[in-house]
């Protein structure tokens, strides 16, 4: 137990105290979490932030119900996770569950209390500080007005795509990817309007940049079919993300075009 303790502290941002305490108040020996069963315990994720607490970013550390809940509190930042925190919290003191859940000291409950506490006062100019990314809560306002675009003109790239019927494998798992970015930018307008938290689904979606910009860099032809959409849409995921823009898809998306234009000469030549 202790060393599983000491794993999951250095895997989030608890120390070794902390992290103990967490499982006590919330039932996480063995695997478990609370009186939760895996159809609760994936019913209350969805409820609350509209995530599949199976999918893979929260499944790194293992599959059962307190491991989930672990991959959650590693994926969330501070004040995500004290909503998390929170929440449970709240769930284990329904006055329905007073005499079936196991109780707690009064020591261990104030220090989750405390836990909440630190995790609440984080300020979100300090990631800004040593990051170089602009905070979450500075870039929500954008964030609110540009994902509606990305979203169509996600869309229109996937459309346009599609009507190549393109057969290669690269381009094929790029066409995926960018269903995955549409969904993924669905999910976080839809966060967004019930106040949510987003940081999860920023990260999938930064996930998914990058995977487009490598498929691209591999030969994909997203980028020969509309190059300047795909640029664009790769700057506005950019700003999505907080990120600074760099050249890779600029330079991934010109060394396509070159290469298609030499394909064609080649192909020109071939028939004279």
């Amino acid at each position: 137990m202790a060393r599983e303790l000491r794993d999951a502290a250095k895997e989030l941002v608890f120390d070794r105290d902390e992290m103990a305490t967490i499982e006590l108040m919330l039932g996480m020996g063995q695997g478990y979490v609370l009186d939760f069963n895996d159809r609760t315990f994936d019913e209350f994720i969805r409820r609350h932030w509209n995530l599949d607490s199976t999918a893979p970013i929260y499944t790194e550390l293992g599959t059962s119900k307190a491991n989930r809940l672990r991959g959650i509190l590693k994926a969330f930042k501070d004040s995500s996770r004290a909503e998390v925190l929170q929440r449970f919290l709240d769930y284990r003191n329904h006055p329905t569950r007073v005499d079936q859940i196991e109780k707690v000291s009064d020591g261990v409950h104030q220090s989750y209390l405390d836990i909440i506490k630190r995790l609440e006062g984080e300020r979100p100019i300090e990631s800004a500080d040593w990051t170089e990314r602009p905070s979450l809560q500075s870039r929500v306002v954008m964030i609110k007005r540009l994902a509606p675009l990305v979203l169509n003109e996600l869309s229109d790239l996937i459309e346009r795509v599609e009507e190549k019927r393109f057969n290669d494998p690269e381009t094929a798992d790029a066409l995926k990817n960018l269903k995955r970015l549409h969904n993924d930018v669905g999910l976080l307008i839809s966060a967004i309007e019930n106040q949510r938290p987003i940081a999860t689904i920023l990260g999938q979606i930064e996930l998914h940049r990058d995977k487009l910009t490598q498929l691209v860099k591999r030969g994909a032809k997203v980028g020969m079919v509309a190059p300047a959409m795909t640029l664009g849409i790769s700057n506005m995921l950019s700003w999505l993300c907080g990120l600074t823009l760099d050249s890779t898809m600029v330079s991934a998306v010109y060394v396509s075009l070159i290469g298609a234009e030499a394909l064609g000469g080649f192909e020109k030549e071939r028939r004279t």
